[in-house]
């Protein structure tokens, strides 16, 4: 129960600051990590073949969304396998 009270106490805890965290990245405002990231973001951007501030399709979110569960199904089947080791 202690464990339980625990997770909705921090869940509690992180809902107002992250809800306002996403809503200024989804109103494009600057962020706060943004300067010490942005070069992070960069570079995935650039390996991703991703411009920031074009628009996707239907049918390249389609696609990503099926790579991307791909993607995440083959890691859990690895992880999966790999337990016995």
């Amino acid at each position: 129960w202690l464990q339980i009270a625990a997770f909705a106490a921090a869940v509690a805890a992180l809902t107002r600051p992250l809800g306002r965290y996403i809503y200024r990245v989804f109103e494009g405002d600057p962020r706060p990590l943004g300067g010490a990231l942005a070069p992070v973001e960069a570079a995935l951007y650039r390996i991703g073949g991703v411009d920031p501030r074009g628009e996707q399709t239907w049918l390249q979110y389609t696609g990503a969304v099926l790579l991307f569960s791909a993607l995440g199904t083959a890691a859990t089947y690895a992880i999966l396998r790999a337990q016995a080791w």
